[in-house]
């Protein structure tokens, strides 16, 4: 019943369609045993993802962003190992500068500017951090490498997902006052 609501939803109101719960109807297709109503969510996930497309399309034809760039809800949130080890031809070219006085053309371009520049705020530091230690210069003050690493277990917790690790240190080092691994 719910899929023909939806179903009616998007056509009465198609220009909310891209609101819809996409990763929702991912995760509870598999459960879904009638294969009228599977049949129903399968289609609507097409319409949502072509609609996507569609629209994701339409706004970058309008934006002044490079037509051959990735759209950034398509780039992974974790780096790859070539971005890491700085193998990743181009991808600091595809970094919009951030614009302060005046406005952005489109939300879809201030959207990527921002994902882009915050995503690349986040790895530089590692990356950097990982090609000094290959070349053997001292870590900075901005990263710190554990030998012997180890992921000792999972655990579900209140505040969420918690890992729990074992390594090697240098030092002894006083956890409970230290603000190194601690979220954010």
């Amino acid at each position: 019943r719910a899929l023909l609501f939806v179903s009616e939803l998007f056509s009465r109101f198609p220009a909310d369609f891209p609101k819809l719960p996409h990763s929702t109807i991912q995760e509870i297709l598999p459960a879904i045993t009638d294969p009228e109503a599977r049949s129903l969510a399968e289609k609507l996930l097409k319409g949502i993802s072509d609609l996507r497309q569609k629209i994701s399309k339409a706004m970058l034809e309008k934006s002044d962003l490079p037509q051959n760039m990735a759209d950034f809800r398509d780039i992974p949130i974790f780096p790859n190992s070539s971005e890491i080890l700085n193998l990743s031809e181009g991808f600091k070219e595809k970094l919009n500068a951030n614009i302060i006085k005046g406005q952005f053309p489109n939300v879809l371009t201030y959207l990527d500017t921002h994902f882009r520049l915050l995503r690349e705020d986040c790895i530089a530091s590692i990356r950097s951090g990982i090609i000094n230690y290959r070349k053997n210069i001292p870590a900075g003050l901005d990263i710190t490498i554990y030998k012997n690493g180890k992921l000792v277990g999972v655990q579900c917790t209140q505040v969420g997902i918690v890992y729990r690790l074992s390594f090697d240190v240098d030092v002894e080092i006083n956890w409970h006052c230290s603000k190194k691994l601690q979220y954010g």
